[in-house]
């Protein structure tokens, strides 16, 4: 007899696949995004305004949180159910060994993604990638607050949560 639902847990019917195939997405919606808005930000030219990478993250982070989020639910996975329980002892070395191959599809991933995106956005990427500097805040003038609080919203409520 077949079952209606064959997954044993509700963490079991959200599929690895899906969630990779979901970030890839979320990526290129929130770079395209943002560069529809902002066209001098994909031409790859510098930007003292905080603005579109306070932007890019805060849509990076709802857009990975969003779909999956609502498949959690679907599925019947409670936010709570992901932090129940207690990691045994055992469990950390066999974890620890799962760093590697990790990085190494991180890497793989990051091609995945940013080649083709660099055909369609090459100065963007190689400033993003290579030439950008990690701005947290805008601390010269003309100090734009909004820019200022999104990066804050994007860098300490929103990426935490999504992570």
């Amino acid at each position: 007899m077949w079952l209606r639902n064959p997954c044993r847990s509700p963490v079991e019917c959200i599929r690895g696949r899906f969630l990779i195939t979901w970030l890839i997405v979320a990526i290129v919606l929130s770079v395209v995004l943002v560069a529809v808005i902002w066209p001098e930000w994909s031409d790859g030219s510098d930007l003292e305004d905080p603005m579109p990478d306070a932007v890019l993250g805060l849509a990076l982070s709802l857009f990975m949180f969003s779909l999956p989020a609502l498949r959690a639910r679907r599925a019947g996975l409670a936010f709570g159910d992901l932090y129940a329980g207690s990691l045994s002892p055992g469990h950390l070395p066999r974890l620890a060994l799962l760093a590697l191959p990790m990085i190494g599809a991180a890497f793989l991933g990051m091609y995945v993604l940013y080649a083709p995106l660099s055909l369609e956005f090459p100065g963007a990427i190689q400033t993003w990638r290579f030439e950008d500097e990690v701005v947290l805040y805008s601390a010269g003038p003309p100090y734009p607050v909004l820019g200022n609080v999104l990066a804050f919203l994007a860098i300490v409520v929103a990426a935490p949560v999504v992570e």
